[in-house]
């Protein structure tokens, strides 16, 4: 069963190939809450895809909980491990352990806002959260 926790990535493993192996942490559900999956699994792309080296992890997109002009359902965002991004960059934050939320990020005085990329959701001020990655990349399902 898929429970709301925390996103914590792992180093990508880039080789002499040319090829990253990216952990499939969770799920981006419904308002933007992120579900942790059970057990860990791997994408694997070629280091090509990604913007620059460093430490990644990736989402799946469930249903059409997201607006369709950034991801629709199937597809998988990759993030960039990093604890600050800027107005308007995709993240997922971390309000708690067992809590974690994608959207578009915002700065209202010392708070974050985040605005759920969700639609029917309105924009939420948190205190005391951590960015845990910024969208870098998305891997397009056709199916």
């Amino acid at each position: 069963m898929n429970q709301a926790r925390s996103v914590r990535a792992v180093e990508s493993k880039m080789g002499v190939s040319g090829i990253a192996e990216i952990p499939v942490l969770g799920a981006i559900a419904e308002y933007g809450q992120v579900k942790r999956n059970a057990r860990t699994r791997i994408v694997v792309l070629h280091e090509s895809v990604l913007p620059f080296q460093g430490t990644f992890f990736a989402l799946n997109v469930l249903s059409e909980v997201l607006d369709t002009s950034i991801a629709r359902k199937g597809d998988i965002l990759v993030f960039s491990e990093q604890d600050a991004a800027s107005d308007g960059d995709l993240v997922v934050i971390e309000r708690s352990p067992e809590e974690s939320f994608f959207g578009s990020l915002g700065y209202q005085k010392d708070k974050i806002r985040l605005s759920f990329a969700a639609q029917g959701k309105e924009a939420e001020l948190f205190n005391n959260v951590q960015i845990r990655g910024k969208a870098v990349t998305l891997i397009r399902s056709i199916t």
